[in-house]
């Protein structure tokens, strides 16, 4: 149990100074052609162990119609991965259900794709809803055992709005919390790659 708690406390000071340094060393992003539910299913890969140990059912459903989408790979693998941690933190005591829906969104202003996140864990509070995006405020419930730095949030924020998207966010204490991510697919002021362009010329032509 001791090497376990360790091994622990080495990872949550890890998590911590990669939050720090992530903040510190933000860099604007490099828009390429990407498929979104290819990077999820990553991001899931990536974490599956550690859920199975906390006793996590994880659910993922892909949007089979998903466009592809100019984003920056590592950015949007860094706001999942914080989201998905975040949601294991939440049902850390008593294991839970994660669940990732991806959705395709046709908008006034264009074709959008939208990730949801949710979770059943314990939820967050009205009062702590309006500043969860704020630096160094942590929502982290007292039955969780890693603190964090306040920051992982507001780098998801950051990085969203950067790709031109937004994020929205519904919880019940004690219930559990769902993030929306929503992402343009081409974002506003980013040239479509030359391939696209060529792509969409034709099928223009041939309507």
């Amino acid at each position: 149990r001791f090497s376990e708690v360790v091994i622990e406390d080495v990872y949550r000071i890890e998590r911590l100074i990669h939050e720090i340094l992530d903040y510190a060393r933000y860099r604007e992003p490099t828009f390429v052609r990407e498929d979104l539910n290819e990077i999820v299913a990553s991001c899931l890969y990536f974490i599956e162990v550690n859920a199975h140990s906390k006793v996590i059912t994880i659910e993922k459903h892909l949007a089979p119609d998903l466009p592809a989408a100019m984003l920056d790979r590592q950015q949007i693998k860094q706001v999942l991965l914080n989201l998905f941690l975040n949601s294991m933190d939440a049902m850390n005591v008593r294991g839970g259900r994660l669940s990732i829906t991806t959705h395709r969104l046709n908008k006034s202003d264009g074709i959008w794709i939208q990730i949801e996140i949710a979770d059943t864990g314990v939820g967050i509070s009205a009062s702590n809803l309006e500043h969860i995006f704020d630096p160094f405020y942590t929502t982290k419930h007292e039955s969780v055992e890693r603190e964090g730095t306040g920051l992982g949030l507001t780098i998801v924020h950051q990085i969203i709005q950067e790709h031109h998207g937004y994020v929205e966010v519904e919880s019940t204490v004690g219930a559990g919390t769902t993030f929306y991510i929503n992402l343009r697919t081409h974002p506003l002021g980013i040239d479509l790659p030359k391939e696209t362009k060529e792509y969409e010329k034709t099928s223009t032509a041939h309507r």
